[in-house]
């Protein structure tokens, strides 16, 4: 068999002698490699288990450790080329999430859910309505705050690779737990494409990116597609093979759900439970020798490929082979005593005899080997007892019958003549289903969203440390008018775009569209007689007086084409976008039972206002994405005297004429087609505002703010003794800096 690649390409990494890999009875196929600084890849091990216990303080950190092991660390083995000063911040992130899980492990399922929502996302609202003695912090809050700082370090390194593994992060492991139905799995192809979701599977290869300083394209991936397939499937069969005990001792404990391929492969093949882990042991050997033909295959046929893709594509059949040493050795996997699947106590797993790929010639997904003398215990059935539905009406209603006090009943006379009348009076009122109102409110929530505005709640919370509760009733209170006001501002604005989708009132007419945004406002009023601050309705209604004071400013100066100067257009941010900030931030203080009336954050919600509004106006202009989801300069179909605009009319009153000019044909004629700018007209207004240095400008706003921003932070974070690295990140990922990559180490991670 050719060989793609010699020794001295290897940078970073050293083999595995192939005796040491079969004393544990290992497996598979491929070399084994693992990378020369495996001790980078302990200390930082080390140093998350410190945070945990110094943070967390949940007892997670006395178990055995989660990555190292007596044969090296998880990620020395699955990221055996990473740079070095990326290995400890990769480690660090990998051992978070197995602490996370092991933490979820220890609870029941229910709980599992709740606690990994508050992990990657939101606060639980079940939470809601609870009296004060039964609200509690989320246990989430502390292990969230590691993972934001892991995740500020690795932005810090490299912001372009670090963002894209925080938006790996948010979007594939922030739903890993989410597909909670394996009785549905009808297949093992099925179930591949469930647990590459459930695996966390776009974060393992971000986060092997990052590691190796370069990212794929979508046509990179397009390119290695069929090596990748069999990697993939490998790699998922490998870790459910050696996780098998584990996992179901947990679901026989705690109630876990049992996501796995042997219970798959059980199931669906009708085999005992152990005949199926020795097939998926089998199926291992048959996709790492998959991969193997399909990656000398690729190299023949595309000679010309760059080195970092043939690189990527070699370190692919490493991670498997890594993460199958590993688990051969690893306390995670071999604690000793674990319940095995047929009820008996054991210490040792049970392998298949594999020593060359010949074993595997003759396997095919129907036939299960039974050469092994194994244990024959019926595959796993769901308790039927446990899984009955509850009963339900014919009509599928709950029903509640009051009954009348029984001396007042048999009194008649007046009584019963009121009580007639009163149902009279109720059969005559006819409720109204809710589905015309709540369609409008229902696309507008669906709609993608960047969860800016939850990660600030997230943020300013790291301070405040509302309990669950009543966070959640103000993270609803600000989603209800933030959506209210996204479908009044289309509206107002004639925006036929809303975040790359039609926009409300277009899909519901105009006016059903405000009629559902005042409904909205009526559930935010609703929503804050849930908290206990009796305040709570007077800053929402003071900050709501606000926030239609500053757009009544921005409507005017569109309509009457009057452009504001720079301090006019401040204020109207300051009420208008800043009024939302304020909003937020009073509810929390108000609900917070320990925050001192020392902090003040009045100039954090005036900074962070102006520099949402202003970087809005500049990307608006400037950006790519923008223009998909808005459309092309859409602030312009709207005559938006927008930041750069105003700078550039009040510094280089030269344009003045022209831009206003251009704004003024759009009012002629009163079609909302004709309403629109053509391109020609927009690009010439660019044109104006590139030579008036207006875009510069707005830039060096921007990052002015951003600086003030960050000493703002900085004087709170000492006040409060509490440091605040999902905020930074925040900054991070919305910056408009010049990013530039440095090197940096794990030294610097997790000072909190």
């Amino acid at each position: 068999m050719e060989t793609s690649f010699t020794e001295g390409t290897f940078t970073y990494s050293i083999p595995v002698d192939p005796a040491e890999i079969r004393k544990t009875g290992c497996f598979t196929l491929l070399p084994v490699r693992i990378h020369k600084y495996n001790d980078l890849a302990d200390a930082a091990s080390h140093k998350l288990r410190k945070d945990w216990q110094r943070h967390v303080r949940d007892g997670q950190d006395e178990k055995p450790p989660a990555s190292p092991c007596e044969a090296g660390n998880l990620c020395a083995f699955v990221f055996p080329e990473a740079l070095p000063e990326r290995l400890g911040v990769l480690t660090y992130g990998m051992d978070l999430a197995f602490m996370h899980d092991d933490a979820s492990e220890a609870v029941n399922f229910s709980v599992t859910m709740t606690e990994h929502s508050g992990f990657v996302a939101a606060p639980d609202a079940r939470d809601i309505g609870k009296t004060q003695s039964e609200k509690k912090e989320s246990g989430s809050m502390k292990p969230k705050k590691l993972a934001a700082q892991f995740l500020l370090e690795s932005v810090n390194i490299d912001h372009d690779l670090g963002m894209h593994m925080l938006d790996a992060y948010h979007k594939d492991w922030a739903a890993v737990i989410e597909n909670t139905d394996a009785g549905n799995i009808k297949s093992l192809d099925e179930y591949y494409d469930a647990r590459r979701r459930d695996f966390g599977m776009v974060t393992l290869w971000a986060m092997a990116e990052f590691g190796m300083g370069f990212r794929l394209s979508d046509d990179d991936k397009e390119l290695i597609k069929d090596v990748f397939r069999p990697a993939e499937e490998a790699l998922i069969l490998t870790n459910d093979y050696w996780s098998w005990d584990r996992e179901y001792n947990a679901a026989k404990v705690n109630g876990d759900r049992l996501f796995n391929a042997v219970d798959v492969i059980a199931k669906t093949k009708s085999v005992p439970v152990e005949e199926a882990r020795v097939w998926v042991g089998y199926q291992i050997g048959v996709l790492e020798q998959e991969y193997l033909e399909q990656k000398q295959r690729f190299f023949r046929e595309k000679q010309n490929i760059p080195f970092y893709l043939r690189k990527w594509v070699e370190l692919c059949g490493y991670t498997i082979s890594g993460s199958h040493y590993w688990s051969s050795h690893c306390p995670r996997y071999h604690a000793s005593h674990q319940v095995s699947s047929n009820g008996r106590e054991q210490t040792a797993q049970v392998m298949p005899n594999v020593t060359s790929s010949s074993d595997f010639g003759d396997v095919k997904e129907n036939s299960l080997s039974t050469t092994l003398t194994v244990g024959t215990a019926p595959p796993l059935q769901q308790d039927a007892e446990n899984c009955q539905p509850g009963k339900a009406t014919a009509s599928g209603t709950i029903s509640i019958t009051k009954t009348s006090d029984t001396k007042g009943t048999n009194e008649g006379g007046a009584q019963d003549k009121d009580a007639s009348k009163q149902r009279v009076s109720e059969a005559r009122w006819n409720h109204l289903d809710e589905a015309a109102l709540s369609a409008p409110c229902r696309y507008i929530n669906s709609l993608p969203s960047k969860g800016v505005r939850t990660t600030l709640i997230e943020s300013f919370n790291f301070w405040l440390h509302v309990p669950s509760g009543p966070l959640a009733v103000i993270e609803n209170i600000i989603r209800l008018l933030h959506n209210a006001s996204l479908i009044l501002d289309d509206i107002e604005d004639g925006s036929p775009l809303r975040r790359g989708s039609a926009a409300t009132h277009l899909i519901f007419g105009s006016a059903q569209a405000i009629n559902s945004a005042n409904f909205m406002f009526v559930e935010a009023v609703q929503a804050v007689q849930q908290l206990e601050n009796p305040g709570a309705m007077d800053t929402l209604l003071e900050e709501l007086k606000h926030l239609y004071l500053g757009q009544s400013w921005d409507l005017y100066w569109k309509y009457n084409l009057v452009c504001p100067h720079e301090g006019e257009y401040m204020g109207m941010v300051d009420h208008k976008t800043g009024g939302m900030f304020r909003m937020l931030l009073k509810l929390m203080v108000a609900e917070s039972p320990l925050i001192s009336t020392t902090v003040n954050f009045d100039k954090l919600t005036i900074l962070f206002g102006r520099f949402f509004q202003i970087r809005d106006d500049y990307m608006n202009l400037q950006s790519r994405q923008y223009s998909s989801q808005k459309g092309f300069c859409e602030d312009l179909d709207e005559g938006k005297f927008s930041y750069p605009i105003v700078h550039c009319i009040e510094h280089c009153p030269n344009f003045k004429d022209q831009i206003i000019g251009l704004f003024r044909q759009r009012t002629l004629n009163s079609r909302p087609t004709s309403a629109m700018l053509s391109r020609e007209s927009k690009m010439h207004i660019l044109g104006c505002l590139t030579k008036s240095g207006a875009f510069e400008a707005t830039k060096k706003k921007l990052q002015e703010i951003e600086a003030e921003l960050e000493t703002e932070i900085t004087k709170i974070e000492d006040t409060t003794g509490e440091t605040n690295p999902m905020m930074r990140l925040l900054l991070k990922k919305l910056t408009v800096r010049d990013t530039v990559k440095r090197r940096g180490g794990i030294a610097e991670l997790g000072q909190i």
